[in-house]
């Protein structure tokens, strides 16, 4: 068992226990009128303020926690009345530590269709496979979590967040590293590009730049978006509004999707109601998607083509990009995504 910093400084994204001290966890949820795991909860909270923090602690009060934690779960583990009740979930989360085996504790979870509803689970785990270095499990539990709204689900969807920021983080360091150690490969040795990268882009985009402007309905401006209406602001704001671009005016109706780089909205065109277009709103813009729409134009077949989306423009500005695609009212791969990883979770439960 690992004994891990409590204190509010502790390493982030280190795999952290729900310590009565914790700033995350808290043991003090009302408690029902017959609660036997309550003796439970204070032998476990004094066994872990005599247990210290950091390399030294104390044995004897190791051995007590694992003893009590060991038998609170083997005889309330699945019990019934705490099956939504939050003080067992961080009970099951000290059990997991205690063996050193979460996968099994979560999967037992699983099983049993216990704390599904609560992100402290997914994020908990998450940390874990964090830890241990397995960063695409990570970002699946999170997923898992999030497509099933796991409440407080906007804290949820912040530790996702920061966790991918930190992945991009690892990837540049890695990139970096790897450009340094350059001169020792091998030409026919295959190399690895992040398409995510600031840099890798940047690189693209000035072998490009030039071949961009080649492309019909491609429009920069190294000026800021001069309209009434800020492109960035809410749907609120922007619904109904008229926005020119390239000599056509749309008129905002709603909202297809959000995502971690971009909005996306559906409009009329020049206050045509049958002509129905999507307007996906970039901050910081994103050029290299317009490029790929037109490469689809040029290297794939007219046959085949239609299976893929169409760009019509891209309108570059220094703070904004905006990209005028086709409108299909087919949803978004977002929750098709979610959905499919919920799909496959349920099926390895049930099946």
């Amino acid at each position: 068992m690992v004994i891990l910093d409590r204190t509010p400084a502790a390493a982030q994204g280190a795999a952290c226990s729900p310590l009565p001290k914790s700033p995350r966890f808290s043991w003090e949820v009302a408690s029902p009128p017959s609660d036997p795991i309550l003796p439970y909860l204070r032998s476990i909270s004094r066994a872990m303020d005599e247990l210290g923090t950091g390399p030294q602690y104390d044995t004897t009060a190791l051995d007590r926690l694992k003893h009590y934690l060991t038998e609170c779960i083997a005889k309330y583990g699945d019990d019934y009345q705490y099956s939504t009740d939050p003080r067992l979930l961080k009970i099951w989360i000290l059990y997991a530590d205690a063996i050193e085996d979460f996968p099994s504790v979560y999967n037992q979870l699983e099983e049993k269709g216990m704390f599904q509803e609560h992100a402290l689970l997914y994020d908990s785990y998450a940390q874990y496979l964090i830890a241990h270095g397995k960063l695409v499990e990570a970002d699946k539990v999170y997923g898992i979590g999030i497509s099933r709204k796991a409440e407080p689900l906007d804290n949820l969807k912040k530790m996702h967040l920061t966790f991918l920021k930190h992945l991009e983080n690892i990837l540049e360091e890695a990139d970096a590293e790897e450009q340094c150690k350059s001169s020792n490969i091998q030409k026919n040795e295959p190399s690895v590009i992040d398409p995510w990268s600031p840099s890798t882009r940047n690189t693209l985009l000035e072998k490009i730049n030039g071949g961009l402007r080649k492309f019909s309905g491609y429009y920069k401006s190294n000026k800021v978006y001069c309209g009434k209406v800020p492109l960035t602001s809410s749907l609120n704001v922007l619904r109904n509004k008229g926005i020119k671009l390239g000599g056509r005016k749309y008129q905002i109706k709603g909202s297809t999707g959000t995502g971690a780089f971009a909005k996306v909205y559906k409009a009329t065109v020049d206050s045509n109601a049958e002509e129905m277009v999507a307007l996906k709103i970039q901050n910081p813009s994103f050029t290299l998607e317009f490029y790929m729409y037109c490469q689809l134009d040029l290297r794939i077949s007219d046959v085949e083509r239609p299976s893929f989306g169409y760009a019509h423009e891209m309108h570059i500005f220094s703070d904004v990009s905006v990209l005028v695609c086709d409108y299909l009212p087919y949803g978004t791969l977002l929750p098709s995504a979610g959905c499919h990883k919920f799909s496959l979770s349920s099926r390895s439960i049930h099946g």
